[in-house]
C-alpha cells in the first residue's frame, strides 16, 4: 500500500499500474518519467535481469 503522502510521486505499486497512470497522464498532456527504483531486490541477479 502506497502511504497517502506518496502518492503524489508514486504512480503504482507495480510496474504495469504506474504505466498505465503515466499514459492517462499523458492523455492528457501531462508528461511522467517511470524509474524502477530496485528496493524490493534482496539479490543482485534478479537486479541485473531486470536493469
Amino acid at each position: 500500500m502506497i502511504p497517502p503522502i506518496a502518492s503524489n510521486f508514486v504512480a503504482g505499486e507495480t510496474p504495469e499500474a504506474a504505466l498505465a497512470h503515466v499514459e492517462g497522464l499523458n492523455n492528457r498532456g501531462v508528461a511522467g518519467i517511470l524509474n524502477l527504483l530496485g528496493e524490493h531486490y534482496e539479490e543482485r541477479p534478479p537486479a541485473d535481469a531486470d536493469a
